[in-house]
């Protein structure tokens, strides 16, 4: 791990900042690719069954119930 690191503390600035550049490229245009979906996946989806007990869990400190949210979904009244 020292040898990588010291390897490219003697690399030239500017070869090391284009590699960045290059590196962040991807993971932006990914970004840029897929985030009108996971916003309307989320618009669609933050006011499920699963969506609340998974915020109930994570307040309380609990596992989520999984089998709660589908006898929730599948009661008669529901």
């Amino acid at each position: 791990m020292a040898a990588n690191c010291e390897k490219l503390i003697n690399k030239l600035p500017g070869c090391i900042r284009y590699t960045k550049q290059q590196l962040n490229f991807w993971r932006d245009f990914s970004w840029s690719m897929t985030i009108g979906h996971a916003r309307d996946w989320l618009a669609l989806n933050n006011l499920t069954e699963e969506t609340k007990e998974g915020i109930a869990a994570f307040i309380e400190k609990r596992a989520v119930q999984y089998d709660l949210v589908r006898r929730r979904m599948t009661a008669p009244d529901a």
